[in-house]
């Protein structure tokens, strides 16, 4: 498999890891019930399979500080109805990245989990399926990935827990934390239109 030549190449080079970034994900828009298993399987897979095999490979090879970047998502703050796997994924992201941070302390070890808004990325090739119809209609805003990165950057040298890029993003971030997630849940859907069946309005 990809991880064991990963640890063989590990076990070679016996490199010395200053930092470590888990970048790879993937999410569709859509119902439930259209998304077939292997696509969820692979998500799972992806998304945080990999983030937590990454590290158990990589950490014998990171010394005092060293860090460790996870790409989580503003979505894994709430359910979100027609993401709902993608946002589960990054919210499982998020409380692994936080509480690793304060278990890799004792070793001089930083992780900084990056929470990005919508970001102008080739994401969206794989989210939006293409010839069917749009399944999110809006969106509050889009940021520049080179704005969310260079932020992410210097949050990881001054070793912060957590990277929120954007005052639209950081609003939901506080709003999603006092307000009960089954109103979050009820304006995302007025707002996307949705009325939970399979059928995209």
């Amino acid at each position: 498999s990809d991880y064991e030549l990963l640890n063989n190449k590990l076990l070679e080079t016996k490199p010395n890891i200053k930092i470590l970034a888990n970048c790879a994900g993937f999410g569709i828009f859509d119902h439930n019930e259209n998304i077939d298993l292997d696509t969820k399987q692979n998500m799972i897979d992806l998304n945080c399979k990999a983030y937590v095999y990454m590290i158990d490979y990589c950490l014998p090879y990171m010394n005092k500080g060293s860090h460790i970047m996870n790409i989580a998502s503003c979505a894994g703050f709430q359910p979100i109805p027609y993401i709902n796997l993608y946002a589960a994924t990054k919210s499982f992201v998020i409380s692994y990245s936080r509480a690793l941070n304060k278990e890799l302390k004792y070793r001089g070890i930083h992780v900084l989990t990056v929470c990005p808004f919508w970001t102008k990325t080739k994401f969206f090739d794989k989210a939006v399926v293409k010839d069917k119809k749009e399944v999110i209609i809006n969106y509050s805003c889009m940021y520049f990935p080179e704005d969310v990165v260079k932020k992410a950057i210097k949050d990881l040298y001054r070793k912060r827990e957590m990277s929120v890029y954007g005052w639209t993003n950081k609003i939901q971030r506080f709003l999603v934390k006092i307000l009960p997630h089954k109103l979050v849940m009820k304006v995302w859907m007025m707002n996307q239109k949705f009325d939970g069946t399979p059928s995209i309005r």
